[in-house]
């Protein structure tokens, strides 16, 4: 009988490490990777996929292990994105489930214009808007927020993090 081979198990920080050194290759990303490179990582089942509360990172380790490496690599970019958009501060009095839709727009498009990055499946992408600033992507979705939650199927998608802050007290986005 013959048995397919075992995949290597591969820990979190191993898969993270991996990203980052395919991004830090000087023919794709070496900005995001040295952006990277500066936040910490945080590897925690307390989230569904990944946050940043602007200074760390947060990685689901299930979720990071079913990602494909280009997946993978796109998420470490939307993260970084987050972060060095200073989307947290700027939030504002901004309501926070709408304000994360917006930047997600924003930085998903920014992510895919790279081909050689993917997003993990349910990404939010609307190509109509992702050009735009974050705040003018909000007061779109701000006046359409019935029908951009009925289309979507929003609810509250990040209610782990709402006790996660920075230490300026700023709640986290994913």
């Amino acid at each position: 009988m013959v048995t397919a081979p075992q995949r290597p198990q591969f820990t979190p920080e191993q898969l993270v490490s991996a990203s980052l050194i395919r991004l830090g290759a000087a023919d794709r990303n070496p900005f995001f990777a040295s952006l990277a490179l500066m936040a910490p990582i945080v590897i925690s089942e307390g989230l569904d996929t990944a946050a940043t509360d602007g200074e760390k990172l947060y990685f689901n380790p299930q979720f990071l292990a079913n990602l494909r490496p280009a997946e993978r690599d796109g998420l470490i970019v939307h993260e970084v994105l987050h972060a060095a958009l200073l989307h947290v501060p700027r939030i504002g009095g901004r309501q926070p489930l709408l304000w994360n839709i917006a930047c997600d727009i924003v930085v998903n498009g920014m992510v895919l214009a790279d081909s050689r990055l993917a997003l993990p499946p349910g990404g939010v992408r609307n190509e109509a808007l992702e050009h735009l600033p974050v705040e003018e992507v909000y007061d779109i979705i701000l006046r359409r927020k019935d029908t951009v939650a009925r289309h979507l199927g929003l609810r509250d998608l990040r209610p782990e993090l709402r006790d996660l802050q920075n230490s300026a007290g700023a709640p986290a986005i994913k």
